[in-house]
């Protein structure tokens, strides 16, 4: 037995990229006792129509499930190890590929295009402005050098903001202000348009990864280390949405007020009402279709 424990102890460690935060590997022995839709499910995003995309990082592949409940595997092109993923305004999803240091622009049509006009130390989390622009999050490869870059539509990446902590998601207001989770303080920053960051009063969280903001600035985060997703109020205070998952880490919001959450130790997606109702969105496993994505490299 304790020459199983130290061969998985070890694969949990060589699986992550360099420089990227640490995986919870309770997470995935979690998913090894269930049967489960994912492998390790991570970001996840949701498109005008009611499609969800998830990123699932095992699999190195992108899924998309259609509100009809048909599941793809859309042609990413060789990935080595997904995050996270955004939605752009013009259907374009934008996966953000840890383990190649970039990010993969997947258009509705057409070959998907690797942006390596820029190279990131651990690009972990993406988000579209209403503008198409791309926001970027890097947890960075040390101490001190997490930061948030964004892409113009038609320009090149510029840096929003430096010497952050470990990041891992990353969110774009209606007005703009970006918000972007600290792992390694377990705080969510706010950060205007000037790239000035401040704190935002988030209450008793625990290595928060995705978050999401709603269209009143009320900001929804995967509170991954408490096993729950949070609700922060503009006005400040922070309240559970639901609670009972294991190692959340993916955050989506429809109009209806519906949240979508990526329950990682689990290996499955799940949907809170906004009357706090958690269900389990159709297991993907036996209709999963399309091409498939990159192998491990």
């Amino acid at each position: 037995m304790f020459f199983i424990s130290t061969l998985l102890a070890a694969w949990l460690l060589t699986s992550v990229p360099f420089g990227g935060p640490t995986r919870p590997g309770a997470a995935r022995i979690a998913r090894m006792r269930l049967p489960a839709a994912f492998g390790y499910p991570d970001g996840v995003a949701l498109a005008p129509d009611g499609s969800l995309y998830v990123v699932d990082t095992d699999s190195l592949a992108l899924r998309k499930i259609s509100p009809t409940g048909i599941v793809t595997t859309l042609n990413t092109g060789p990935l080595r190890y997904p995050t996270a993923v955004a939605l752009a305004p013009d259907g374009t999803a934008y996966v953000a590929d840890a383990g190649n240091h970039h990010v993969v622009r997947v258009p509705p049509t057409g070959p998907p295009i690797p942006l390596t006009n820029q190279s990131f130390a651990y690009p972990c989390g993406v988000a579209v402005a209403a503008d198409g622009t791309l926001y970027v999050a890097d947890a960075g490869s040390g101490p001190g050098s997490g930061a948030v870059f964004r892409l113009p539509p038609g320009g090149s990446f510029q840096a929003v903001t430096t010497g952050l902590p470990h990041l891992g998601g990353v969110a774009v207001a209606p007005d703009g202000t970006v918000y972007a989770t600290d792992t390694e303080h377990s705080t969510i920053l706010k950060i205007n348009a000037a790239g000035e960051v401040t704190t935002l009063p988030a209450g008793d969280l625990s290595k928060p990864h995705g978050l999401a903001v709603a269209a009143d600035g009320t900001v929804y985060v995967a509170d991954t280390y408490n096993h729950r997703v949070q609700r922060l109020d503009p006005a400040g205070g922070g309240h559970t949405v639901a609670s009972g998952f294991a190692y959340p880490l993916g955050v989506a919001l429809d109009a209806a007020g519906n949240v979508y959450v990526t329950d990682t130790g689990h290996g499955s997606l799940k949907k809170i009402s906004p009357a706090g109702v958690v269900t389990m969105l159709p297991e993907l496993g036996s209709v999963l279709a399309g091409p498939t994505a990159g192998r491990r490299q």
